[in-house]
């Protein structure tokens, strides 16, 4: 134990530690919920309560990010600070993966860059938001550590092991299928071209890595079997999921060209990540065709470089597959990423160091990190100001906090509440629960926009229904910020019952609000 556990190891992962606290504390988010994490928020809120996850929860997200944030709130309260220790936590365990690793397939040296390179993605869009990719990867990159060292043991435990953690990370989001996918392609190569192994040993060892990936849907299907929901856990998380694959967000905003371009210029070209991944592999490239290495020719050289390369492939993959560019889903390609930097980032080193050129690799690494803290300073002072409500320091709130704060006040316990189209912070700052089963956003998308089709009127009649069901007592309309006019519940067909059945009563925030006539309020 003492040669695998040393003391150097122990400061680093301390160092680590230190650094990402103090990353993450400093990362430039709000200190309020985000909308998807409020999403989030409420469903464990009303699962605490008896609502149970798909049947009446409506989500497309699996069954561990609900359960996540249903922990940390059991430690710490329903409150901002909980979530970003839960980030915090996620991050570390992500850092700490890494490290194993890059060290597990190359050295100490590249797991140190590797983990350099992640601290600096950690500050910049990718990594400052708590979404399904960083819950996810933490699982999927422990999950390739396991499976690596079952197969250069030769040890089917560690196998079962990795397989388990890379199905856990599924249960986050059906994207982790992708790293999967790469996880299998990898452990089924280095079986047949590297340990030389025959293509039935190598069909058992890949039957036992896909029968421990799906252990954990077998767990959680019978959980929801016991709850009665197991079609509608398998109809969410994978059948809608499918849909809005297929089918996307609609409007030249989503169009993928527009989220590409948003993504390079807010993204690629300001995170040092890219560049510095971009420096090395030129540099490294450059340098190979003049001084070839005679060790990169070896097979499980190859295999190691041919493995991140192919996660990373894969995860771009995921990252397109909605054909939506948002910056905080290259989480998804930073763990491949950033160890594929540490190999690109040592072997440069290495190479510079032993060519003739040796005197310029000190100005390549400082002009590296000189360009990388440029970058980061604007961020800091930015990020500083928006923890100042975590402070005690008044903020500007959002209308969805607004609007919860009064109806916190006019609400009577045991009164439903609806908003078109959707606000996850005014159900969580009034303390009620939504009138229909929607928590997603995207489905609001789906019945809104787009030609007609079986699921989107399969999606109109569950909400009417639900609405029928269930009349709410207010009723909050959100308003085009360009117009000023409320937005048209017609495709609900319910705005003859508000006319009909309703009281208008004064605008609050961003939102028109009406109030069951029942209740006694004169009408406008």
């Amino acid at each position: 134990m003492s040669k695998v556990i040393r003391q150097r190891h122990i400061w680093l992962a301390v160092w680590i530690a230190l650094l990402f606290v103090l990353l993450i504390l400093l990362r430039p988010t709000s200190p309020g919920l985000g909308y998807d994490e409020a999403i989030w928020t409420l469903g464990p809120r009303d699962m605490s309560r008896g609502a149970v996850l798909y049947r009446d929860i409506w989500d497309t997200k699996g069954p561990l990010v609900f359960f996540l944030f249903s922990a940390v709130y059991r430690l710490f309260g329903y409150n901002p600070v909980a979530i970003n220790l839960l980030s915090t936590v996620l991050m570390i365990f992500l850092a700490a993966g890494v490290y194993c690793l890059a060290r597990q397939l190359f050295d100490r040296f590249a797991a140190g860059a590797a983990v350099t390179f992640l601290l600096l993605a950690a500050v910049f869009p990718s990594g400052q938001r708590l979404g399904p990719e960083l819950m996810m990867e933490p699982w999927m990159v422990f999950g390739f550590v396991a499976t690596i060292a079952g197969l250069r043991r030769r040890r089917t435990s560690l196998i079962l092991v990795g397989g388990v953690l890379a199905g856990l990370a599924l249960q986050v989001t059906g994207k982790a299928g992708l790293d999967i996918l790469a996880l299998l392609f990898g452990a089924t190569a280095y079986s047949l071209w590297v340990a030389r192994r025959s293509v039935v040993d190598a069909g058992k060892l890949l039957a036992a890595s896909v029968g421990s990936v799906l252990i954990p849907a077998a767990g959680f299907s019978l959980y929801f079997c016991h709850l009665g929901a197991l079609a509608d856990y398998w109809r969410r998380w994978i059948g809608d999921n499918l849909v809005l694959i297929s089918v996307g967000d609609a409007g030249p905003q989503w169009r993928p060209s527009h989220r590409l371009g948003m993504l390079i210029r807010g993204e690629i070209i300001s995170n040092p990540i890219f560049w510095i991944v971009a420096l090395c592999g030129v540099a490294l490239l450059v340098i190979g065709l003049v001084k070839r290495q005679g060790k990169w020719q070896e097979a499980e050289q190859r295999w190691q470089a041919g493995l991140l390369i192919c996660w990373l492939a894969f995860a771009a993959m995921g990252v397109a597959l909605s054909g939506r560019y948002y910056p905080h889903y290259l989480m998804q390609m930073v763990p491949a990423g950033v160890v594929l930097a540490g190999l690109y980032a040592t072997h440069t080193y290495r190479l510079l160091r032993e060519s003739a050129t040796h005197h310029y690799s000190l100005a390549l690494v400082l002009a590296a990190a000189i360009m990388a803290v440029v970058s980061l300073f604007p961020r800091v002072g930015p990020a500083v100001s928006k923890w100042k409500g975590v402070f005690g320091v008044p903020m500007k709130q959002e209308p969805g906090e607004i609007a919860g704060d009064w109806l916190e006040g006019q609400a009577a316990p045991g009164d439903s509440v609806f908003v078109w189209p959707f606000s996850p912070h005014l159900y969580l700052n009034s303390d009620t629960k939504p009138v229909n089963r929607f928590y997603g956003h995207w489905y609001f998308n789906q019945i809104t926009s787009g030609p007609p089709s079986p699921f989107r009127t399969h999606l109109t009649s569950a909400w009417q229904r639900d609405l029928e069901a269930n009349p709410p007592e207010y009723v909050f309309i959100e308003k085009d910020h360009l117009t000023n006019q409320a937005k048209s519940m017609a495709v609900l067909g319910i705005d003859e019952l508000l006319q009909e059945g309703y009281v208008k009563l004064p605008d609050v925030a961003s939102y028109e609000v009406w109030r069951r006539a029942s209740g006694g309020v004169a009408g406008e």
